[in-house]
């Protein structure tokens, strides 16, 4: 079976960390942190202005910490390096910058006015050569609904002339319980789709960010903050790749998979985990490079598989453009217990004495997976055992998968063994 024949893989090519050197105040319009100019300006419509003469401001600075994705809010992270975590974000004009927190008014006629519609425009990127674009970034937001609110991640084709919506984001939640002005938002990360074929292979792409606030004096801190900030390209990887497998055998897996044809293919990782969300990598193995011919590959997982293992590949061309394989999912022979204190090395059973005693197992069983109970032992019985570690030798079953329950009073236990040829 095929499993993928073009390998598509999205690669950043222009990224913005906002990295000024500032700690706080330094409004947005004007910054360039090395990619070029950034520029602000102020948005009415209708007939009424939505502009206020006090309206909230964007800022480049670390008076809002930038993040990465699950991260909570916070200042500066490091007051002698503050270049180093520097964000985008809305903040107050009548407190200063103070992070992403905002004037949500109700005081237009008495004082001063925040309504607020400011866009925020990034320099000129050229997406030249490249195609599938789509944009990537680490936020945190709240306000007040639509009212206060992160209104429109927009691009534009034309430098700026004409703006096209990409999304309004969702608000994100708050580190400790609901938003409510006194806890730290969590940094959530955002990837848009593929954007038409407009915004392909054009030297005038740029991106904005418009904050809008309609001075109704309702309004929950964090306004909107972002950070790590990247345009990306969709690349093809051409690597075909036919199967990927793993089996476990002998206390270890083996993972598998070969290839139809690789072209400035650099390498494969080979990557697990217990949960099949966050990965390790395991090694690497070096690719063929350039092949029209079937490439076998193999690698071993020597750790032995006590509770259900994840794996995937990723495959990485010499321009360390990548992507993952499907995953798949190699069950254990052996189960087991997440302490250690029962285990099984093929055609023996081996418990920690000190296991049985302090649980006050009454009765040990082997179980085949009919549910038919083969064989009984007396916890008691094994308990006078000198030995630390209790082993029961197994050699007179079948090969197959069999169960252990151990049986107590309130508790009992149970694990998987696998006898072999």
């Amino acid at each position: 079976m095929l499993l993928f024949f073009e390998q598509k893989s999205q690669t950043v090519f222009w990224t913005e960390t906002y990295n000024n050197g500032c700690a706080s105040g330094c409004v947005a319009n004007g910054v360039n942190t090395g990619n070029g100019v950034w520029s602000v300006v102020s948005l009415a419509g209708d007939a009424n202005p939505l502009v206020g003469d006090l309206p909230n401001q964007w800022y480049i600075s670390c008076a809002e910490n930038g993040h990465t994705n699950t991260v909570c809010g916070s200042g500066c992270v490091a007051a002698s390096a503050p270049n180093t975590v520097a964000s985008l974000h809305i903040s107050s004009t009548s407190s200063g910058d103070i992070g992403a927190a905002y004037d949500a008014g109700g005081l237009c006629g008495i004082f001063w006015c925040t309504n607020t519609h400011k866009k925020v425009i990034s320099p000129l990127i050229s997406t030249a050569g490249k195609s599938g674009i789509s944009i990537a970034f680490d936020y945190i937001e709240f306000g007040d609904a639509a009212l206060d609110d992160m209104y429109a991640v927009e691009y534009s084709t034309n430098g700026g002339t004409t703006w096209t919506t990409i999304s309004n984001p969702a608000k994100t939640t708050c580190c400790g319980g609901a938003c409510s002005g006194f806890l730290q938002g969590r940094w959530t990360a955002f990837t848009s789709a593929t954007l038409p074929a407009a915004a392909n292979n054009i030297a005038n792409f740029r991106i904005a960010f418009t904050w809008i606030n309609n001075d109704d004096g309702i309004g929950t801190d964090p306004s909107f903050a972002v950070d790590n900030l990247k345009v990306r390209n969709l690349t093809v990887l051409p690597i075909e790749l036919l199967h990927f497998k793993g089996e476990e055998e002998n206390n270890k897996v083996e993972i598998t998979w070969t290839t139809a044809s690789e072209k400035n293919s650099n390498y494969f990782e080979v990557q697990k985990s217990t949960n099949g969300i966050e990965f390790i990598t395991l090694g690497k193995m070096n690719a063929a490079g350039h092949s029209s011919a079937l490439k076998k590959y193999s690698f071993n997982d020597t750790e032995v598989l006590s509770e259900t293992g994840y794996y995937r590949l990723k495959m990485v061309d010499i321009d360390n453009s990548f992507q993952y394989s499907e995953i798949i999912v190699v069950e254990p022979d052996i189960v087991f217990f997440k302490n250690g204190n029962a285990y099984s090395n093929n055609a023996n059973i081996i418990i920690d004495k000190n296991f049985i005693l302090k649980n006050n197992f009454e009765t040990l069983s082997i179980v085949n997976t009919s549910g038919k109970t083969l064989k009984n032992y007396s916890c008691k019985e094994l308990a006078t055992i000198q030995e630390e570690k209790i082993t029961l030798p197994q050699t007179d079953l079948e090969p197959g998968m069999y169960v252990v329950l151990i049986k107590g009073a309130t508790d009992q236990k149970s694990f998987k063994f696998f006898i072999s040829q």
